[in-house]
């Protein structure tokens, strides 16, 4: 993405036209960012696509939605949960009034993961099966597939193991057909999730070996990180402590160098647990500590009650 491009767009004669081509540009940069780890660079990007977008009046609509929930997306990253939530729900109603039902259903998966983080399971699953329901009759399945997705963390944060696994399985059978390398890792990620979960270690790895595969790829370096997170997590139960250290403190520091809250708390939270493990509790210790702040800044309930509990001694 070169931003010259976008000054000789300055030159079009049609202020509004001009202003929904910047936009869409500014949008795909912030896009491309947010995958490369510079959640402060996507963040400025994107707030720049919807204030250009805004002055694009009527005809810059559909790319000022768009514009939205890509900021709410960084935002999230970035453990912004407020606004995140004010420009999912904007999106939502600039689609609404447009009668734009996949953009609608987009915008709902959105508001149903960041619900599902701080904790709001029902009002998250409310909103992921308004998504799924508007998605079911119309052939978008990049759209569905995500909302698959969604549906799945939400019955694994419940513990439905057997739920959540059918509805990834579901996502990343369409994720492939559809042959998106990003879309794919995530999928493969969230099956290995389960599995590590349920105990089945080793097709968990390979799952998640793939998932790695997929992501250096298509040069994803935000899913690169979670892939190594998740591969480090199931060394961490097989034996593996060394490896798993060194590939947990690798995630949470590039997860922290992106500015990624929600992402350090989970790698910081399963460091402490192989370094307890090793008998390493003071370094468990702090690293627990830091988790629960960081799982407070990202307003991540799952991690503040994890981390609230005496810890057990991990045999």
């Amino acid at each position: 993405m070169d931003r010259r491009v976008l000054s000789q767009l300055a030159s079009l004669e049609n202020a509004a036209e001009t202003a929904a081509q910047r936009a869409r540009l500014l949008t795909s940069i912030g896009i491309v960012e947010r995958k490369l780890g510079d959640l402060r660079a996507s963040r400025y990007s994107l707030h720049e696509a919807v204030e250009t977008a805004r002055e694009g009046g009527q005809e810059a609509l559909d790319v000022l939605a768009y514009a939205l929930d890509n900021l709410g997306l960084t935002a999230a990253r970035s453990g912004d949960g407020s606004e995140a939530e004010e420009c999912f729900g904007k999106a939502l109603s600039v689609r609404e009034d447009a009668r734009d039902i996949v953009g609608q259903a987009r915008s709902l998966t959105n508001l149903s993961r960041l619900h599902k983080r701080s904790g709001n399971l029902a009002t998250a699953k409310e909103a992921c099966s308004r998504a799924i329901a508007l998605l079911e009759g119309i052939d978008d399945r990049m759209a569905l597939a995500s909302a698959y997705a969604a549906m799945g963390e939400i019955l694994e944060l419940e513990s439905d193991l057997v739920g959540a696994e059918e509805f990834y399985r579901r996502a990343l059978k369409m994720n492939e057909a559809l042959g998106m390398p990003d879309n794919i890792a995530m999928s493969l990620n969230q099956v290995a999730r389960v599995l590590v979960e349920r105990g089945d270690f080793a097709p968990a790895e390979r799952y998640a070996q793939r998932s790695l595969s997929e992501n250096e790829r298509s040069s994803n370096r935000e899913g690169t990180v979670s892939s190594t997170h998740l591969l480090g997590r199931i060394f961490g139960v097989t034996s593996r402590e060394g490896l798993a250290i060194g590939l947990l403190e690798e995630a949470a520091m590039a997860y922290a160098k992106m500015g990624n809250q929600n992402g350090e708390a989970w790698a910081r939270f399963h460091l402490a647990e192989v370094l307890r493990r090793v008998g390493r509790d003071a370094e468990a210790s702090e690293n627990l500590d830091h988790a629960r702040f960081l799982g407070v800044a990202a307003g991540n309930a799952q991690i503040q009650a994890l981390t609230a509990l005496p810890r057990p001694d991990i045999t």
